[in-house]
């Protein structure tokens, strides 16, 4: 594994924990010796690397607007003051998800954003755990900026083991 590939491999869990600011800096201050255009294409591939690995697979996405408004409207829900859970039976083989963070937790996208990039990591970490043939559709609340990766997991699969969807 080449020097440059050990960058990529640690800096897309970095992003995934800390966020892409922190990243960007601790990735600028390793590589100061370089050519200012190569920093940027470093740092851009290791953030669509990172982007891509914190992404769900193509068929646990729920994806289509009428599909999470379904599962808005129809789903059972199971809350706790910082996360929440909607959910509706799909009749396939696999579990679709879908995390909304909306304005109303956070103006800025780059906060909201981290969230959402820490709950899918949490689900892809425990997607095994969860039974399949289910959309779920994951809702935040502003108390969730505040809590660390570890807090949020933790709520999280108390609410799943709530609405019962952890096997």
């Amino acid at each position: 594994m080449t020097e440059r590939m050990k960058t990529i491999s640690t800096a897309s869990f970095v992003i995934c924990e800390s966020g892409s600011k922190r990243l960007m800096q601790s990735h600028l201050k390793k590589k100061r010796s370089g050519v200012r255009k190569t920093l940027l294409h470093d740092f851009l591939t290791i953030y669509l690397i990172a982007l891509v690995f914190s992404m769900f697979k193509q068929v646990n996405r729920l994806k289509r607007e009428q599909d999470v408004k379904a599962v808005v409207k129809k789903g059972k829900s199971v809350f706790d003051p910082v996360c929440g859970v909607k959910f509706l039976p799909n009749g396939s083989e696999h579990s679709r998800f879908v995390v909304v963070v909306g304005t109303k937790v956070h103006k800025s996208a780059v906060r909201r954003n981290r969230v959402k990039r820490q709950y899918r990591e949490i689900i892809k970490a425990h997607l095994e755990k969860i039974k399949p043939g289910v959309d779920v559709v994951f809702l935040c609340s502003k108390q969730a900026l505040e809590l660390d990766y570890h807090e949020k997991e933790e709520r999280l699969l108390r609410v799943l083991k709530k609405a019962k969807l952890l096997v």
